[in-house]
């Protein structure tokens, strides 16, 4: 999917095909909603390569007390009928990283899906090993002949409330891809 969606620096999200034809989507970093995102007092956006001639701009927190980082997607028209997603956060920890407890609580929403919660030990789940992880934040199904609404939407938070400031997350974007289920 990489090499179809041309991520540039610039770019906050986009469409690609899979090697079937069916439609992905990925949001970069600066397309996510961060808390306190737009100042520099708690996040840095450095650019890192993604894919062998492109770079892109990940979030890296500095620190933080409120933590939490949520998304929408509402042009589920241009996604494949009658395919299966995944909608993946990827993400890493560095070495430096710390006050991830209790659990990180995960939240994520889509038509035609009930709305799921959940809690995340990113002290085990993710360890600090700076390398790139994917945390997978749901699944839904687009039908053969959807009938979606103005208002239909994908949604996902992250949200970690504590007064200890968290460090070292580093979140490079958001994928929603399709997946192959075995029946």
């Amino acid at each position: 999917m990489r090499a179809l969606l041309y991520p540039l620096m610039k770019i906050r999200s986009g469409f690609g095909l899979d090697h079937k034809k069916r439609t992905c989507f990925r949001v970069f970093a600066k397309g996510l909603r961060l808390s306190w995102g737009s100042s520099t007092n708690y996040w840095t956006f450095p650019e890192v390569e993604f894919g062998p001639d492109a770079k892109i701009a990940v979030a890296e927190l500095k620190r933080i007390c409120g933590f939490e980082v949520w998304g929408t997607m509402n042009n589920l028209q241009m996604l494949t009928r009658a395919t299966t997603y995944e909608v993946l956060l990827e993400l890493k920890m560095k070495q430096e990283a710390s006050w991830w407890q209790p659990p990180v609580g995960c939240y994520f929403a889509a038509p035609f899906t009930a709305m799921t919660r959940n809690s995340i030990d990113f002290d085990t789940q993710f360890p600090k090993d700076n390398e790139w992880k994917t945390l997978g934040l749901g699944m839904f199904t687009v039908s053969e002949n959807p009938s979606f609404v103005d208002d239909d939407m994908i949604i996902f938070a992250l949200r970690h409330d504590s007064a200890r400031w968290k460090t070292g997350l580093v979140i490079r974007c958001l994928t929603i891809r399709a997946v192959d289920l075995i029946s």
